[in-house]
C-alpha cells in the first residue's frame, strides 16, 4: 500500500459520524408531535375500552357502576339518595 491510501483510510475513519447513544429512558418517545398524539390517544382509548367501558363478566357491572352501588349501600339509611351526591 502506498502512503496516500493509508492516509485516505485514516481520513475516512475520522470523518465517520459518532454513533448516537441509545435512548436511556424507555418510556420517552421521540416522534413528531402529531404522531405522538396519535400514539397516546390510541393507548388511552384502548385503556378506556378495556378497563372502563366493558362490563366485568363476574357481575355485569362497569367499575363506576360498582362504586356507585357500593357507596349507596354504605350510606343506606332508608332515605332517598341521589347517585350524583354520593359520587360527586
Amino acid at each position: 500500500m502506498s502512503k496516500k491510501q493509508k492516509s485516505e483510510v485514516v481520513a475516512e475513519t475520522d470523518a465517520a459520524p459518532p454513533a448516537k447513544p441509545r435512548n436511556s429512558k424507555p418510556m420517552k418517545i421521540e416522534l413528531p408531535l402529531h404522531r405522538r398524539m396519535d400514539f397516546s390517544f390510541l393507548q388511552y382509548a384502548s385503556y378506556v375500552i378495556r378497563d372502563r367501558a366493558i362490563p366485568t363478566p363476574a357481575d355485569g357491572l362497569k367499575p363506576a357502576q360498582r362504586r356507585a352501588l357500593w357507596a349507596l349501600q354504605q350510606n343506606d339509611d332508608g332515605r332517598f339518595i341521589k347517585v350524583a351526591n354520593v359520587l360527586g
